[in-house]
């Protein structure tokens, strides 16, 4: 992510997906105070838990199978908070958040049943954290470990899709802490490939 402090809270967040494909976002309630230090080198965003977040309008994730990966360092795990949420206007397509229980991540899909994981996190420390959808099941993965596998149904677009970044819609459930390296992939990837996506951003490489 390249960070461009704009005016008046508002921040252009370059290429928010990755692969430069200009997929950039708008912050809110952010300034040039909210770029730190991020996983082994580079920069991330803090977000302070109460009015701060990112939204992008393209379609960086569609209607066939997906992989969201970022580096999280959160100060609450013990309630709700959003990493990442796709909303249409009427169905919350996706949301990937902690502390839905206690300490751990979660997923929910089409205003369905949340999926819980089992490993617990804790505050003040990193995770890379990924979301995959292979077209029948969604998985989420800490730190290359699975925690979550479960069939599961993303819906079809339908209206317009915002991707929120640290907020659900937002206006609830906002991220205390900081977010690194977000990477949308369009394909689900492999095991192997989540592992070695975590060792090697670990070790500074993008």
């Amino acid at each position: 992510m390249l960070l461009n402090p704009l005016k008046e809270g508002k921040m252009v967040i370059k290429d928010i997906g990755w692969r430069n494909l200009g997929n950039d976002g708008t912050g809110t309630g952010l300034i040039a105070s909210n770029i730190v230090n991020g996983i082994a080198g580079g920069k991330a965003i803090n977000f302070n838990g109460s009015d701060e977040y990112i939204t992008n309008t393209s379609n960086m994730i569609g209607n066939g199978s997906f992989t969201i990966s970022t580096w999280i360092n959160s100060n609450n795990v013990s309630s709700q908070t959003t990493i990442f949420n796709i909303y249409n206007g009427t169905t919350a397509i996706l949301e990937f958040a902690t502390g839905v229980q206690s300490g751990k991540l979660s997923i929910i899909t089409n205003n369905d049943s949340w999926k819980n994981g089992s490993i617990v996190l804790t505050t003040g420390t990193w995770y890379h954290v990924v979301a995959i959808w292979d077209g029948t099941n969604i998985q989420t993965y800490i730190n290359g470990i699975i925690d979550v596998d479960t069939a599961d149904n993303i819906p079809a677009a339908g209206g317009t899709r915002i991707n929120y970044l640290g907020t659900f819609r937002g206006s609830a459930t906002f991220f205390n802490g900081i977010i690194d390296k977000l990477k949308i992939f369009d394909k689900a990837l492999t095991n192997l490939e989540v592992m070695d996506l975590y060792k090697k951003e670990k070790g500074g490489r993008r």
